[in-house]
């Protein structure tokens, strides 16, 4: 059984236009865009990359204990909630 590394995200790669976003929005599960008043925040690819680096990293060394769950400190994923 395989569990997402970040549950509840869904992430997609869209043109920067309202349309996209209301497709997206559209989609069955989809409730906001992560972001200040839910406009979204770009996540650069390096960070994209990194995360895929690691996920390999961690298949392939079974004696390496990594944390399943931590908190995101820093970086686009952290957690701020500003009322809109």
């Amino acid at each position: 059984m395989q569990l997402p590394l970040f549950s509840g995200y869904v992430f997609v790669r869209i043109a920067l236009s309202g349309e996209a976003r209301f497709r997206v929005l559209r989609t069955d599960g989809v409730v906001s865009f992560l972001g200040v008043c839910g406009e979204g925040i770009p996540i650069p690819d390096r960070q994209t990359e990194d995360i895929q680096i690691l996920l390999v990293a961690r298949k392939r060394s079974k004696a390496a204990s990594l944390p399943r769950r931590g908190r995101v400190m820093s970086g686009n994923l952290i957690s701020n909630f500003v009322a809109c």
